[in-house]
């Protein structure tokens, strides 16, 4: 089975949703994942990233590559203006959502990779194919 949809099927179980359901946040076809479970097969990489979109306490790390916690336990809640907070809060809150943002740009990056790869493959293919 692929490892990205056995992550996906791992957390639409804990979250108590159906793979339907999953497919139907991200915008995908009925079947697209379920279909790619059943067969043990890939999804595009376009499903996945729209996926770490729509459920964002996901860790992207370890959706793509099993390492790490399951979901990100640090987000931080929205700041309220309410004359409370003082600044060692907000330099705390700062440097959770830089390290978020780390998070996302090491995953944009590894799924840039991946789109690069298979686009070469995919012109090598059609290559191939109009020479033979």
């Amino acid at each position: 089975m692929s490892q990205i949809v056995d992550r996906m099927k791992e957390i639409a179980d804990l979250k108590g949703i159906s793979i339907r359901q999953v497919e139907a946040s991200i915008g995908a076809s009925n079947g697209v994942i379920s279909n790619a479970i059943k067969k043990g097969s890939d999804i595009q990489s376009k499903w996945a990233s729209i996926f770490i979109d729509a459920y964002k306490e996901v860790n992207p790390i370890w959706f793509f590559t099993g390492k790490g916690e399951r979901f990100i336990k640090d987000i931080p809640p929205p700041l309220l203006n309410d004359g409370h907070n003082d600044l060692q809060v907000l330099l705390q809150e700062k440097d959770k959502i830089i390290a978020a943002q780390a998070q996302t740009i090491e995953v944009q990056a590894l799924l840039i990779k991946n789109l690069l790869k298979e686009e070469k493959s995919s012109s090598q293919n059609e290559q191939k194919r109009k020479a033979g």
